[in-house]
This record gives C-alpha cells, structure tokens and sequence, in this order.
C-alpha cells in the first residue's frame, strides 16, 4: 500500500514482522502486538491472513485493541515529529507479533490508515504531507529454507487493494 507525499514529508515505512524469525535490525521504532489476542488460536482464522476481514474483526474486537493502538500511534507521532525537525527523510516502524501474519497485519494496516488520514497528527505537518508505504515481512512465508530479511528496507513494499475492514 503506498500513499504519495505532499511537499516536505517523511516517506513512512511501516511493516508487519514476526518475532520468531527475527526482530527487524533497521527500524526507528519496534512496537509489540502479541499482548493482543492471538487469532492463530481459533481454527477458523489459523490459516486466514491478516488481510483478512475476519481476522481484522477478530483483533480489532479484543478489549484492549484500542488502547493499544492509541499507545501506538502516540509513540510513532512523537517519533516523526523527532524525525521531521531533524531533517530526516524517511521513518521505520516494525511491528511484531509471534509469526507476523495475523495480529502485526492488523495493527499495520491500522497504523497506516492513521498516517494516511491524519497526517499521524504530527505537531508540524498536516494529512497527506507524508508518504505511507506497507510491507508485510513475514505474512507469507515460502519455507523453511528461506532466508529471514533482517532489515525491512529489504522487503517489497507493494500496493495494496484496500484495508481490511473497509
């Protein structure tokens, strides 16, 4: 999913992972989603990606979603407005759970969702100033044979079709 900047923004880079192949050695700011409620625990959305409407429904409904997500989206506003008065040009937000395919997923596309609407409410900047660009490290693993990307500049970072939930 990709946003196009207005004049002046920070290209924000935010990208789901999974904890058990490795944390992310290039991001500005790790968050983590596995205190949220595992949707890998109900059969019914085991094997469903975080894409998913159902699974998106099912982590959006745990009692502590939204305070999780607020905290979220305060630490990443301070940490852009940190970036933005330094001069820096881009920002990487990882956010983890344990395999990065459901609860991670979720909170991403959540998270980019406020960058993209709100402008992430930064103190200097106003919506649709930054670049928002989703990646989705570990979503789709192809086997046990492959290599964990340690750095999520690495990843491909495609257009998505919508959010989930929309």
């Amino acid at each position: 999913m990709v946003f196009a900047p207005g004049e002046g923004g920070v290209k924000v880079i935010i990208s789901s992972f999974g904890y058990k192949y490795g944390t992310p050695i290039d991001a500005d700011l790790l968050l983590d989603a596995r205190t949220l409620l595992n949707p890998f625990t109900d059969k019914s959305l085991r094997n469903l990606p975080g894409t998913s409407d159902a699974v998106w429904r099912f982590v959006t409904a745990d009692p502590r979603w939204y305070k999780w997500k607020a905290k979220a989206e305060f630490e990443a506003v301070k940490l852009l407005d940190i970036k933005i008065k330094n001069g820096a040009r881009d920002m990487i937000i990882g956010i983890g759970c344990h395999g990065g395919r459901h609860r991670s997923v979720v909170a991403t596309l959540e998270l980019a969702r406020f960058f993209h609407w709100q402008g992430g409410l930064s103190l200097v900047t106003k919506p649709g100033t930054h670049q928002v660009m989703v990646g989705h490290r570990d979503m789709i693993k192809a086997g046990k044979d492959q290599k964990p990307l340690r750095n999520l500049r690495d990843i491909k970072l495609a257009p998505a079709k919508k959010f989930a939930g929309t």
